[in-house]
């Protein structure tokens, strides 16, 4: 803020310190342009400042951007700065009729500055600029004036601040960095440096757009040393960035949800990156369909002619990789030469980078349209066979629902085909989709990403997204998409700290811009470049309060939580619910009872939704004391439901087990007293479950893994004893294993590659985090800060189980912590023994954290920074259930309070 209160207050100073008519008749040859220095970064150019402003300030987005720290002080200090020249909107005038350059320059490894040039133009400017300076000599700023190359440098001192500044012709030119001033007088003075103007003259010729918000010229050798400033060393590959284009020239213009900057990129040459797009066509968007809304990054490719990128790709590496030679090893190795798998490939390819806690370990999807895709099969399956045949490997497959995945054991196998954008392939599984290959680095992935395109949950049916994607390129040769929300995370971790703070600061204004993507498309001999920040319409109108959707009164009190299930007709999602006279109802969308049936016991477990007949109808699935119930939606029963079980079994947990999502299903159920029994969809007891006695109660449900084909049945114990079963209900090697320590909360499991690399991380409730790998080997002990011998701990899973935060209790003190044991916010409740939590994860920075009270039948909804939602708490008697709907992007809360069901609605605060 001081730095540029200064910065305007100088310019005052220093333009009123000449007389205009000198400055203006001499060396009229020169322009502002010429006393840039070459080695400037960027430089943007606004030719009517005040105006920009103005006609920009009541866009939400530049309203967003003025939320920011550093903009919004700009805009204080502007107000501030008309003040001293006498107000009335004279520094209006000023800017208003001069132009204005503001280039920017990094300084050393970790640090950039600004250089300042205005131009002032009339007589009536600087009468005001006179002015200005009878207003600062009460400033007592501390002056000193020295000599460099026969020009007089005036340095002003504020404090730590120094800057530095000269006034040459009619121009003010000024940086806290003094040798970025200096630069300028070498620029003026000296003919071997050119000026900025001069070096990238070609970038002057181009046509520009009247009437936006200024131009911005970009100096590309100079890219990747300004991205370093802001990232910690070995992050990204800064000299790529580089190698992009020698210089490059953007329009920049605001809308109401869009900031938008479109040029052309020069000198894009070999060995660039962007050469070998040359003269290659670039195609339409059309895999939107299949990128999930999980992706963080995209990283998107299009050409008519892959074999001839491909061969262009393998010329750049061949300067800055290895991956030539991996190429020619594979050929030597296996007689197999990647070129015949391109000849298969069609003008489409995508590398999505999913959003993930575990930033080491990013989930990765590689999209790849084939031209022939089973020529393509052929050709990958002679692959395998080569493979296999060498004995080098295994070859590992398994099937999934309609599809079967594959292993592909070469390491890092996508790099081949993409270059370094398709690293951290440790492990590489695929499928084929239609006239697609999907790569991902781990068998879940893949998994994950077809249920996405079977549950539509792609970017192509986002509304959201789509009318992001309306505002960019729509033909593109190599596209970079950015879903800022969902990669906040990944992108503070690669800042360095000074950064990480100020994103952090920051943070809310940032992420308001939803999605960016920067693109580049071949045209003649430069690129059609393109930068779109996207700002979408409830991010800037979110309203306050929980609004009612519907609501409906029961003669008796709800006792269980609102089961959301879903409607297999519409895809619409609807509640069950049952009531303290064990009459269960279940609630269409709209607040209607749908149908009501009467149960002898309450319901003592989730519900769950199976395809009992496998023809895309969906049952009702729970368990009461010890009978299990199939209904269907018609609220009919299924026969052979209800199954009765032993009158020795009272069940405690049910779980619905689908091996490989064929909808042959194992049902689960976990006595009390820990005896575990498996029974096929028939109700029919599995041999080695009936039952499994492990002698102590689960501390929460069993589970199951599937890790290269090999399944297993994990079950935790209240003591901190963990068993891992085979199919047949057998010990696996390894296990049990014991925790040192009782624990009440389920843990969060990693799928790797194998059971050595995949993990279990829990927590006991003395305040010891344990990791395991599926081995049985413990990874990993730390034990968290515990403020007192009573404080307990437990682990607080998300809803997918996709993530998992720590709950630390004292009495009726609770802090959540974050994954590595430290506080995001702590809270006081009335009561201590009937607190209970929740907690959603939803992706894309959208987290809610839920504290029950239940002694005053309270929910309070919180942020992940503690801030209760709408600054009230609600009333709920049971656990809430809640849905975030990405098109209208609110969240809708199911609960029941007394005999009362009502759904509500919010934004996120």
């Amino acid at each position: 803020m001081r730095k540029i209160l200064i910065i305007c207050l100088l310019a005052i100073l220093a333009a009123g310190s000449y007389a205009f008519y000198e400055f203006w008749y001499k060396n009229e040859s020169r322009s502002l342009w010429s006393v840039i220095p070459e080695n400037a970064s960027l430089v943007y150019e606004a030719t009517n400042f005040d105006e920009l402003l103005t006609r920009h300030s009541d866009l939400p987005t530049w309203q967003n951007l003025n939320r920011i720290s550093a903009v919004n002080d700009a805009t204080t200090n502007l107000e501030y700065l008309d003040s001293l020249i006498g107000g009335n909107k004279g520094l209006n005038k000023i800017l208003s009729d001069n132009d204005v350059l503001i280039s920017l320059h990094v300084t050393s490894k970790t640090t950039f500055d600004f250089l300042f040039a205005l131009e002032v133009k009339d007589i009536e400017g600087h009468a005001l600029i006179s002015q200005g300076l009878k207003n600062l000599e009460a400033q007592n700023l501390r002056i000193n004036k020295r000599q460099y190359l026969g020009h007089t440098l005036s340095e002003i001192e504020n404090g730590e601040n120094t800057f530095t500044f000269i006034f040459y012709k009619s121009y003010f030119i000024g940086s806290f960095t003094s040798f970025l001033v200096e630069d300028v007088i070498r620029t003026i003075e000296e003919d071997s440096v050119r000026p900025f103007n001069q070096e990238h003259a070609s970038l002057f010729s181009l046509a520009k757009l009247v009437n936006d918000a200024g131009n911005i010229y970009v100096n590309g050798s100079q890219i990747g040393a300004l991205l370093g400033v802001f990232v910690n060393d070995g992050v990204i590959n800064t000299d790529f960035f580089n190698t992009l284009g020698a210089s490059g020239f953007l329009d920049f213009s605001l809308s109401d949800q869009h900031i938008l900057m479109n040029g052309f990129t020069l000198g894009s040459k070999p060995p660039s990156f962007l050469s070998t797009f040359t003269s290659n066509a670039a195609t339409p968007f059309n895999l939107s369909q299949l990128v999930p809304l999980r992706t963080a990054v995209l990283h998107h490719f299009t050409v008519s002619d892959p074999v001839e990128w491909q061969q262009r790709l393998r010329t750049y590496y061949g300067a800055n990789s290895g991956i030539p030679n991996r190429h020619d090893t594979l050929k030597s190795a296996l007689d197999f030469d990647i070129m015949q798998l391109v000849k298969g490939v069609d003008s489409e390819m995508a590398v999505a980078t999913m959003e993930t806690s575990d930033l080491s370990n990013p989930s990765k999807l590689i999209l790849i349209e084939l031209r022939e895709p089973n020529e393509f099969k052929k050709e990958l399956r002679r692959l395998t066979q080569s493979i296999a045949s060498s004995g080098s490997d295994s070859i590992y497959a398994e099937q999934y629902d309609e599809t079967t995945i594959s292993q592909l054991p070469v390491s890092e196998f996508p790099e081949l085909l993409l270059g370094s954008f398709a690293d951290q392939f440790p492990s590489t599984f695929y499928l084929f989709y239609n006239n697609y290959l999907v790569l991902g680095n781990s068998i879940n992935v893949l998994r994950d990403w077809y249920d996405d395109v079977q549950q539509e949950n792609t970017w192509g049916k986002s509304v959201r997204v789509r009318k992001f994607l309306e505002s960019t390129l729509q033909e593109a040769n190599f596209s970079i998409y950015v879903n800022l929300v969902r990669s906040w995370e990944l992108i503070q971790s690669g800042l360095n700290d000074e950064w990480k703070q100020f994103a952090s600061e920051n943070a809310f204004a940032v992420r308001q811009f939803e999605m960016g993507a920067f693109q580049f498309s071949s045209i003649d001999d430069k690129f059609y470049t393109s930068l779109a920040l996207y700002q979408p319409e409830s991010s800037q109108n979110a309203s306050t309060g929980y609004e009612m959707v519907n609501s409906l009164d029961f003669a008796s009190r709800i006792t269980s939580k609102p089961f959301v299930v879903r409607n297999h007709n519409d895809r619409g999602f609807e509640n069950i619910v049952q009531d303290s006279l064990n009459n269960i109802y279940l609630i269409s969308s709209d607040g209607r009872v749908i149908w009501n049936d009467s149960l002898s016991e309450q319901i003592v477990t989730n519900i769950h939704q199976i395809d009992f007949y496998k023809n895309g109808k969906l049952q009702y699935l729970f368990g009461t004391t010890n009978t299990l119930h199939l209904l269907d939606r018609n609220g009919d029963v299924v026969p052979p439901y209800p199954l009765k079980l032993s009158a020795n079994i009272e069940i405690d947990y049910l779980s619905v087990i689908d091996y490989d999502k064929s909808r042959n299903y194992r049902f689960m159920v976990v006595d009390k007293s820990g005896d575990l029994y498996l029974y096929d969809k028939n109700g029919n007891s599995l041999d080695g479950w009936n039952p499994r006695n492990i002698d102590r109660p689960l501390a929460f449900p069993g589970f199951h893994l599937r890790i290269r084909g090999t399944d297993r049945i994990m079950a935790v114990q209240q003591n901190g004893i963990v068993n891992s079963f085979a199919r047949r209900g057998t010990p696996t090697k390894g296990f049990p294993i014991d925790l040192k320590g009782n624990t009440s909360g389920p843990g969060f499991i990693r799928i790797g590659s194998s059971f050595e690399s995949s993990s279990m991380t829990t927590i006991t409730l003395e305040g010891e985090i344990v990791q395991f790998n599926l081995n049985g080997e413990i990874l990993k002990r730390e034990q968290l800060y515990k403020p007192s011998k009573e404080t307990q701990f437990h682990t607080l899973p998300d809803a997918s189980g996709q993530s998992y935060l720590f709950i630390r209790q004292d009495d009726n003190h609770l802090a959540v912590l974050d994954l590595n044991g430290q506080i995001l916010f702590e809270k006081d409740y009335i009561a201590s023994d009937k607190l209970s939590w929740q907690y959603y994860n939803f992706g894309g920075g959208k987290e809610i954290v839920i504290i029950l009270d239940g002694e005053q039948e309270f929910g309070y909804i919180y942020n992940k920074q503690g801030q209760l939602i709408n600054f009230q708490p609600i009333e709920a008697s049971n656990p809430v259930s809640v849905l975030y709907f990405t098109k209208t992007d609110k969240f809708r809360l199911f609960k029941t309070y007394q005999n009362e069901f009502s759904v509500i609605e919010f934004d996120y605060q």
